[in-house]
């Protein structure tokens, strides 16, 4: 889990009524990551956490945030027969994908186009991915979030230089 689902979490997880679970896919957990996360905030994501292992129907909505070559049940390396994103069943598919230069792999242009949602960080990533084949219906910009809370300059001081130049 990173910066980014937390702060969803801790938003979703504030609001009221919505039943939702988080789910690791693809990757391995950051643990040293959690362990410097507030405890109210590690206690939330550990029930998020439960719900999502716990839910073995359908998801109403799964939101797979990797690369594209690792979703679908035919994913690389394969996660799609350990842990497929999204999940059988799933009623509305959600894509998070971004790619640090001007076109995106061949590959991952069907795996895209196969979410209902494909959810991109910025206008140009749009025009990446729709250039790169991906339908233009389907590409929302979601930018990026950060938690000003945890990352705030005023309360950190910047680590000393390894190699001690000032």
């Amino acid at each position: 889990l990173d910066s980014e689902y937390s702060a969803a979490a801790k938003s979703a997880g504030a609001g009221g009524g919505a039943r939702l679970g988080i789910r690791q896919f693809a990757e391995q957990q950051d643990v040293a990551f959690q362990e410097g996360l507030a405890r109210g905030t590690q206690e939330l994501l550990r029930r998020l956490a439960r719900a999502g292992s716990a839910t073995s129907s359908g998801w109403e909505v799964a939101v797979c945030h990797s690369t594209p070559d690792v979703w679908h049940q035919d994913g690389a390396f394969g996660w799609g027969r350990v842990q497929p994103c999204p999940p059988r069943g799933t009623g509305f598919a959600i894509g998070r994908a971004m790619y640090e230069t001007d076109r995106l792999p061949e590959t991952w242009v069907s795996r895209l186009n196969k979410m209902d949602e494909v959810w991109v960080p910025s206008q140009f990533a749009v025009e990446q991915f729709v250039s790169s084949g991906v339908d233009p219906a389907k590409v929302v910009v979601i930018p990026e979030a950060v938690d000003t809370a945890m990352f705030d300059p005023s309360k950190h001081r910047p680590p000393a230089p390894a190699d001690g130049a000032p």
